[in-house]
């Protein structure tokens, strides 16, 4: 049974997009297979340098797009812009 999520625009109170909600077995799946991965050694033994290199890139990627991160947390939430991009910009530090 497929069930819709809708979200909203806050400010306006426009439907912005429609998703699907997560099935129990999509959850058990997603689940064994993050675990499964994580068992593999893939990204848990992979050497420090190599993690600290894939969440660099990431942070980079962030920074990059800060602003079209902040628009759509800002469509998603009714926040402001500026108030998303403070927070948003902080994000590449934690990483």
């Amino acid at each position: 049974m497929s069930l819709s999520h809708y979200m909203y625009r806050p400010k306006r109170r426009l439907q912005a997009r429609t998703g699907s909600t997560a099935s129990s077995y999509d959850v058990r799946t997603t689940i064994t297979t993050a675990q499964d991965t994580f068992q593999s050694g893939v990204w848990s033994k992979a050497p420090a340098l190599q993690r600290s290199a894939v969440l660099s890139t990431l942070a980079r990627i962030v920074q990059e797009n800060v602003d079209a991160f902040a628009e759509l947390e800002s469509k998603q939430t009714g926040r402001t812009i500026r108030e998303m991009k403070a927070q948003l910009s902080r994000l590449p530090e934690w990483l």
